[in-house]
């Protein structure tokens, strides 16, 4: 957990610095390390069943908190959408981390940095095979207040959120969800 946070705080000290923000921004914000390790297992599909063409191993959503770090197995099935509406393949790549940015990222920089929907899907190749994966969700302090950074904002791009609190925003998506 201590190297994932620490990976996690690089990418956060990187948005920093590209949105033009002090450098720890984001990093003081997710420091008291509220996150959550998620353990995944999608079993092997027993002999004879059949995939239906629509459906997935795990339905298309977007993670609610900052930042998540996902580390995946060589079986494959992640997919994301893309801008034009498709789904592509994110293929595992031996050693690399997938970094999805959340919903709460996306509130605080206006859409700059956007929250994008995923799925997991099946692939035909790996069907009788189990599929693993690690996702570490990395969320801001649960007092923070989320509001659009200023670099984010424009009169011309004013602030399109309100702000929300990570424990109001995190508790309004599990209430949707469950």
């Amino acid at each position: 957990m201590q190297k994932c946070t620490q990976v996690a705080d690089s990418v956060l000290q990187a948005f920093a610095l590209a949105l033009n923000e002090p450098i720890n921004f984001f990093v003081d914000a997710h420091n008291k390390h509220q996150h959550t390790f998620r353990l995944l297992r999608y079993p092997a599909l027993p002999e004879g069943y059949e995939l239906e063409a629509s459906q997935n191993r795990a339905g298309a959503h977007t993670d609610y908190g900052g930042i998540t770090l996902l580390f995946q197995d060589a079986v494959g099935g992640l997919e994301v959408k893309s801008r034009n509406g498709g789904w592509v393949q994110a293929t595992p790549i031996p050693g690399t981390i997938v970094i999805n940015t959340g919903d709460l990222m996306q509130r605080w920089t206006n859409d700059v940095l956007l929250s994008n929907p995923h799925r997991v899907k099946q692939p035909e190749q790996s069907i009788r095979q189990d599929r693993y994966s690690i996702a570490y969700f990395c969320s801001p302090n649960k007092d923070k207040v989320i509001s659009c950074i200023e670099s984010c904002q424009s009169a011309d791009n004013p602030a399109k959120y309100p702000p929300v609190t990570t424990s109001e925003y995190m508790i309004s998506r599990l209430n949707r969800t469950y």
